[in-house]
């Protein structure tokens, strides 16, 4: 209803000042106008072109009509009169006024806020029109101002209840701003979190979200769940969300699996003769585990404390379906990880209402598209990479959700207990350092249930209880094995006297720093491998060591931290203090187009930003004024969204929040921070930064006058689970380590140990050796020699490279000649052979089966003479070493 003025002396005030911020922002404009460099080519009055003296024109007349109207506003009552009957006595007027505005200050003020290079050839006309769009922004919201100031929309007493409502997130928020920047003063003046530290993996900044997806996001968010409130009105309606999840991980699937992959340290490429993305470094690891299982040989080769275990599982089960085809494991593997959105949208509308969820899933797959596309820049783990880290933030969404839906009501539904049990026991086998994570969630039922030790210790029990039966197979395969139950006890008792007992490693002098130069400008050398327990400072893809750089040790370490055990107390903190700056900096701190989505895969982002600049020379130093500004409004949406959480569900608000920190610590204790290391919980930053906008949003509103009631902005279900459900939810987990278990124990065994003779005589009966220039009886005095090797296996990624070109580890490191390099799944375990030729072979399948002779060189790899290669079982191909070595064979062969 139109509210009807009483003040005229105000609205005189307001139309006065109203032409005279015109006045301001017509000359600002016509300045910028004459400032810009002018084309000598195009001169036709004053140095000026047609074009731009017309936009010259353009301003003058401005400035005289805002004169002239600033005046009559002052001093014609009559005039003053006609303007407001004109526009604010009819509300249909005032509202398609209202609506224009609004319109033309969000096309213009888009148009303004994309960088000119972005134009291309028309960079030079968006120059000259910028001042006449910032101008249209600058009146269209003057005029929504003045609109809403006429008609009494303000509604202040509205926003007052609202604060008044909100009292106890202000304080909550308040409290969380200075500990903000008490963290910030600490840094600033320690430089702890920011100074690389000796013995540690020190990784860059996580994948950035950029803030046109934010504003994207928001409106997509805020369309489907207006639509469906329109079309159900206040009744809940679980079918839309059933429907929503569907679409939500449909879409997901679709958008994930069809983003074009970059090349990547785990996944480098694509190389001859496959041209595929196979796996490398820990991937490498990880997928050779499950290779083995295929084999027959068991998880990781009958390794029965080596981690990650969970994983290798998965990828063994992919094989079954996808075989040795890696592009179709990894689109299996996609489509399975594209659930990830669903649970952050079921979190999202289970704290904060249906538009939360979906703006905080939108938010979740950018960010794994600015993922992909970033693998050429960033250390990082995605969903196309056969790393466990995104897995790892699967089962954390999941342990949230879990956990939220039961302690909102801690009283009700210890039955939540089972399958949190079972999301553990899972999480544990992926990775080990989640064995801290059972510890934290008691932690946090005791703060729940307070003086309820009863049922603190009711929930404990119940959840260990469904926790031991989820490893059970697993601790049988273990005790079968060694004789010991607890399969990651031996390393994790390794790496804590490792951490804790050992002294730390001294820096490494400059002789001995890794080249950070990755072929193709890919990655970097000296990644750490999951699979090594060894400690070292680890270079990231985005550096480049130059000469005179001091070495990161000398750059505000004290001396002392490392030799005596407060320093190992130090770097534990500096590590996890870093995993959280490295967080928070994944949010926007430009305005929304500055950065768009191709400046993802162009890199211009990287370059412009320190935060992704060199970790020891420029890294949060001589931040521009504009990121400043925006790492504090982050902070602010940061310390409001967690207020705003903990007054609606008090302690359980913070359940993603204590899982943060819980996971940060578990990684900062063995000293690995930032990168693909932020991974498994980068979106909890994403899920508080949603709620601070979702609460500013609701602020707004008032301001404006609309009430939001909780039915449209929260919604909040009861979910009564019963004891049979619990045990249903946590069977698949249970079942899960089983059939690894049974895969592991029941695969036959597909390579056996052959002597040299024995895998002579398979070569020679296949025929192949016809089409060489040896025959057996060669071959068979060669094997004499006892550096010899002939070898029966599965081919894994082969990668053909030229002269002087390769990768940083193993058999793939840099040779002076063209070579083929592979991989081995043998009888006796991982073999490495290397493989000259002058020209990448014509067909190389991965994962085909193989047999290699040649002499062992060193204690490492095969120097191959000729290799055959069963792709087609039929007809196996042999490759002879080309240039051919020399007669007599023996070894070691010529170079």
């Amino acid at each position: 209803m139109y509210v009807s003025q009483n003040n005229n002396r105000s609205f005189y005030i307001y139309l006065f000042a109203y032409f005279a911020l015109t006045l301001i922002g017509a000359l600002g404009g016509l300045i910028c106008l004459l400032l810009i460099p002018s084309d000598p080519k195009n001169k036709l009055l004053f140095g000026y072109s047609a074009s731009r003296l017309v936009l010259i024109v353009f301003f003058l007349v401005a400035i005289v009509s805002a004169v002239t109207f600033g005046l009559k506003s002052w001093r014609n009552v009559r005039w003053v009169k006609m303007i407001d009957v004109l526009f604010f006595t009819n509300p249909n007027t005032t509202n398609i006024s209202l609506g224009c505005s609004g319109a033309l200050f969000l096309i213009c003020g888009f148009l303004t806020l994309i960088p000119l290079f972005r134009f291309g050839q028309f960079a030079a006309y968006a120059e000259r029109l910028r001042p006449i769009a910032l101008f249209a922004v600058q009146i269209s919201f003057q005029t929504l101002i003045l609109i809403l100031l006429r008609t009494g929309r303000l509604n202040w007493e509205l926003l007052a209840q609202e604060m008044r409502t909100h009292r106890l997130t202000l304080w909550t928020a308040a409290i969380c701003m200075a500990i903000f920047v008490c963290l910030w003063v600490v840094i600033s003046f320690t430089g702890i979190g920011i100074h690389p530290t000796p013995s540690t993996n020190w990784y860059e900044t996580g994948v950035p979200i950029l803030a046109i997806q934010v504003a994207f996001a928001a409106l997509i968010a805020f369309a489907i769940s207006g639509l469906i409130i329109w079309l159900s009105g206040k009744k809940e309606n679980r079918g839309a969300d059933i429907l929503l999840s569907i679409s939500i991980w449909a879409l997901t699937a679709f958008l994930w699996t069809q983003a074009p992959m970059a090349p990547n340290f785990f996944a480098p490429g694509p190389y001859a003769p496959d041209y595929a993305y196979l796996p490398y470094s820990d991937a490498a690891s990880f997928d050779m585990s499950a290779q083995y299982a295929l084999a027959g040989n068991g998880i990781a080769n009958g390794n029965v404390f080596k981690g990650h275990n969970a994983y290798h599982g998965f990828l063994a089960f992919l094989h079954l379906l996808a075989g040795q085809d890696n592009s179709l494991l990894v689109m299996l593997q996609v489509i399975i990880f594209a659930v990830l959105p669903v649970i952050v949208y079921f979190i999202g509308n289970g704290m904060q209402g249906r538009f939360c969820g979906l703006f905080l899933a939108g938010l979740t797959i950018f960010q794994e598209l600015n993922a992909i596309a970033s693998g050429s820049r960033l250390n990082l783990s995605h969903s196309k990479l056969l790393l466990t880290e995104f897995p790892s933030k699967i089962g954390l969404a999941l342990l949230i959700l879990l956990l939220f839906l039961w302690l909102r009501k801690p009283g009700d539904n210890f039955a939540y207990a089972f399958p949190l049990g079972g999301v553990l026991g899972i999480l544990i086998m992926l990775r080990y350092n989640m064995l801290l994570m059972p510890f934290c969630v008691i932690a946090g039922f005791a703060l729940v249930f307070g003086k309820g030790w009863r049922n603190w210790l009711k929930a404990s029990v119940i959840m260990i209880f469904a926790l031991g039966i989820t490893l059970s197979p697993w601790m049988w395969r273990s005790w079968k094995i060694s004789g010991s139950p607890f399969f990651f006890a031996p390393k994790l008792v390794h790496r804590l006297k490792l951490e804790f007992e050992s002294p730390l490693e001294p820096p490494l002098p400059d002789d001995n720093l890794p080249d950070t130069e990755f072929d193709g400008g890919l990655g970097a050398q000296g990644q750490k491998s999951e699979s090594d327990d060894s400690n070292f400072v680890n270079f990231s893809p985005s550096q480049t060591m130059e000469s005179g750089v001091a070495l990161p040790f000398e750059q505000g370490l004290p001396a002392e931290m490392a030799t005596n055990e407060d320093g190992k107390v130090y770097l534990i903190g500096s590590n996890f203090v870093h995993n959280l700056i490295t967080n928070f900096l994944i949010l926007p701190t430009r305005l929304p187009f500055d950065f768009l989505p191709d400046s993802i895969v162009d890199g211009s982002i990287y370059e412009s930003v320190p935060f992704w600049k060199n970790l020891y020379t420029g890294w949060l130093k001589a931040l521009p004024p504009v990121d400043l500004v925006g790492i504090g409004i982050n902070l602010l949406l940061l310390s409001i969204g967690i207020g705003a959480s903990y007054r609606k569900w008090q302690l359980a608000g913070l359940i993603p929040l204590g899982v943060f920190l819980a996971y940060h610590l578990s990684t900062a204790v063995v000293r690995d921070s930032g990168g693909r290391y932020i991974v498994p919980v980068d979106w909890i930053v994403l899920l508080y930064f949603t709620f601070g906008l979702l609460q500013i949003m609701l602020w707004n509103l008032a301001w404006l006058g609309v009430s939001v009631t909780p039915s449209q902005s929260v919604k909040s279900v009861s979910l009564k689970l019963s004891i049979r459900a619990a045990l249903l939810m946590t069977l698949p987990f249970f079942i899960y380590t089983l059939c690894m278990t049974v895969l592991d124990q029941s695969m036959p065994q597909r390579y056996t140990h052959l002597s040299k003779a024995e895998v002579l005589v398979r070569l020679d009966q296949s025929r192949a050796l016809d089409e060489t220039p040896f025959a057996a009886a060669h071959l068979t005095r060669f094997l004499n020699h006892p550096e010899s090797r002939a070898v029966y296996g599965r081919n894994l990624y082969p990668r053909f490279f030229w002269r002087n070109r390769g990768l940083h580890q193993g058999i793939y490191l840099d040779q002076p000649y063209p070579r083929l390099a592979f991989t081995m799944l043998s009888a006796s375990g991982p073999e490495y052979a290397l493989l000259p030729l002058t020209e990448p072979p014509a067909t190389f399948p991965h994962g085909a089966d193989v047999i290699v002779i040649g002499c062992r060189r060193g204690l490492w790899y095969i120097d191959a003479l000729l290799v055959a290669i069963f792709g087609n079982p039929d007809q196996p191909t042999i490759y002879t070493r080309n240039p051919a070595s020399p007669s007599p064979l023996t070894c070691p062969l010529g170079e």
